[in-house]
């Protein structure tokens, strides 16, 4: 299985608007990024977001410009603050039953660093992975072995010669 994670774009500060949208920036960098794996033949069976509505929105760009047919499903368990368990016992039910062979997950920190470290290490953690606005990371599992570091693409590195 491969999964890659994402931390929404840059969003409007709430003083500018409560609800949080993507920035202009914010926008520009996804579509980026969203290019950058289209370029490198990304391929997605569906794409998991929180409700908020910069990872809905990152998550829409992404799909649209990723093309075919990604399902785009909202899912409880990607806050920012929401623990890890829940979302790891969903994939570890996918890969049992074969349902997706290449998910994402767009969400939020600190959620997405502790997620990270326990998919690499086993155990929840933060600050071990420095998570950008836009940026993407790769990890691959094959069959019982541990989860494994693919690679990492940020908005910065998306437009550059470095593949994903």
């Amino acid at each position: 299985m491969n999964l890659y994670l994402v931390r929404h774009g840059e969003a409007e500060r709430e003083q500018v608007n409560p609800e949080r949208p993507l920035s202009p920036a914010g926008k520009v960098e996804i579509r980026k990024i969203a290019v950058c794996l289209r370029r490198e033949k990304t391929w997605v069976d569906c794409i998991w977001h929180s409700g908020r509505l910069r990872a809905v929105e990152t998550a829409k760009i992404l799909g649209e410009t990723l093309g075919g047919r990604i399902r785009l499903e909202e899912h409880q368990d990607l806050g920012p603050d929401d623990p890890v368990r829940g979302i790891e016992d969903q994939i570890e039910v996918l890969e049992a039953e074969k349902k997706h062979t290449s998910l994402m997950l767009v969400g939020h920190l600190p959620f997405l660093e502790r997620f990270t470290f326990s998919l690499l290490r086993g155990k929840e953690a933060d600050r071990v992975i420095d998570f950008s606005t836009g940026a993407v990371i790769h990890l691959k599992k094959e069959g019982k072995k541990p989860w494994k570091f693919i690679s990492a693409v940020t908005p910065g590195t998306a437009g550059s010669e470095a593949s994903f």
